[in-house]
């Protein structure tokens, strides 16, 4: 007689729960135009790696990551140390030129609160995605759901609702 599969409860939870309960609420956005000097202090500042990108309505057009900014350096070839050395802010001798349009990701989709966290999962892992910004009924974006949130929410981990007062993890 087969051995009788059952899926594991957390599995089963994840297609009950929704995207609203685990997300960054109140997630930093930027808009296309911000300069990526301006972009790098906010990732410095805030202690984030990645925000979505915003029209003039709140909906994402885009998302940009520590990882753009890099790969923009390198396409550059701009591979020159700092002065500053280890100390410094990380930051290259020449400046970072350009708009966070020239170096941002296009969304290739985006979730509704509602999603349940196993098809959000599923969804990302089809994509290859890290995070994928959340939206209203309307459309605009209210929050972001990382990778992050779905280790903390299989651990059992809460770190709490932010709101845009506070950094988003």
């Amino acid at each position: 007689m087969a051995k009788k599969i059952e899926p594991a409860p957390q599995l089963l939870a994840a297609d009950r729960a929704r995207i609203g309960e685990i997300m960054t609420r109140g997630a930093i956005t930027v808009r296309s135009d911000l300069g990526l000097e301006q972009l790098v202090d906010l990732f410095l500042e805030q202690g984030i790696s990645r925000v979505p990108v915003v029209d003039d309505a709140g909906r994402a057009i885009g998302i940009v990551s520590k990882t753009d900014l890099v790969l923009d350096q390198h396409e550059r070839g701009d591979t020159e140390v700092s002065q500053l050395g280890a100390g410094g802010r990380g930051r290259h001798v020449h400046g970072i030129g350009g708009l966070v349009r020239d170096v941002m990701t296009p969304v290739a989709f985006t979730l509704p609160a509602s999603t349940t966290i196993g098809e959000a999962a599923r969804r990302m892992l089809a994509d290859n995605v890290h995070a994928a910004p959340v939206t209203s009924e309307q459309g605009q974006v209210i929050g972001l759901v990382s990778t992050t949130d779905f280790m903390a929410w299989v651990a059992g981990v809460h770190f709490g609702q932010t709101d845009a007062s506070t950094p988003a993890r």
